[in-house]
């Protein structure tokens, strides 16, 4: 089988990709989205088409994705064809649809900012919506939001700060949830990305239903699923629809890029 991977990362992750795939006879070509054009014949010469980061290119992404789909090629995520606006925001009422438990969250710009259910003393976190691994994330009192929106560029949302009792990275893989590890910091931000550390914890049902169920609601095949634990109940943070999975090939023992390999064989029809 032959699988292209686009992503405008260099990754640890696809190398391990490459590595399980080249271990199971297939071949992997990498290339970066702005290297391509949208209509490119790759359907020509690969299975399927795997894309992973696309930062700062996710339109040339979207529009190489919704090119290869069009034209019959197997790819993943299909989110990018499928739900060409999603993003956190969208993701959250997705959750909210499904009935996940999720902290209050609304659009933040000029406009709503005067009605948002807050009041002076809260403490609130903002995220940027196309924002990743923990970056432009910011926890503030509601009484200094003013002067904290003139200085942001982009697009935020802001939620209720929940002061969670255990947060987890849980990884799933075409619906089904392969593995978890619960993330330590003393830090209220609790990335990987940003040096918290892991330690092994055992998926339960009700764990393992949750974070299918988020990743479901957002249509994300490959998902590092962020859950987090607050007075008896649990909260999903994020979806990641191209989660790197260095640490949780360490804390966990499971080797993650052989079971993407052999979801992309599935995917592709070849096994």
């Amino acid at each position: 089988m032959k699988i292209a991977v686009i992503s405008s990362e260099k990754q640890f992750e696809i190398e391990r990709i490459k590595e399980e795939a080249l271990k199971r006879k297939h071949e992997v070509f990498v290339f970066f989205p702005d290297s391509l054009k949208a209509g490119i014949n790759l359907e020509k010469k690969f299975d399927l088409v795997l894309f992973r980061a696309l930062k700062g290119q996710s339109l040339q992404g979207k529009a190489l994705a919704l090119s290869l789909f069009s034209s019959g090629t197997k790819i993943v995520d299909e989110k990018l064809v499928l739900m060409l606006g999603k993003n956190k925001f969208t993701n959250y009422f997705s959750f909210f649809k499904a009935g996940l438990n999720i902290p209050k969250t609304f659009f933040l710009n000029e406009k709503t900012i005067h009605s948002l259910p807050f009041s002076s003393s809260d403490w609130v976190v903002l995220k940027d919506i196309e924002g990743k691994r923990g970056e432009n994330v910011f926890k503030i009192k509601f009484s200094e939001i003013h002067s904290f929106l003139s200085s942001l560029k982009g697009n935020y949302l802001i939620q209720n700060f929940i002061p969670f009792e255990k947060e987890l990275r849980v990884f799933v893989i075409g619906g089904k949830a392969i593995g978890a590890f619960e993330k330590k910091s003393v830090h209220w931000k609790k990335n990987i990305a940003l040096n918290s550390n892991g330690v092994l914890f055992k998926l339960t049902k009700e764990i393992s239903d949750i974070a299918v169920k988020a990743s479901k609601s957002a249509s994300i095949e490959i998902s590092g699923v962020d859950l987090a634990f607050y007075n008896g109940k649990w909260f999903v943070l994020e979806t990641n629809r191209s989660p790197k999975f260095k640490a949780f090939e360490s804390i966990t023992g499971i080797n993650a890029a052989e079971k993407i390999v052999k979801y992309l064989e599935k995917k592709a029809g070849r096994f």
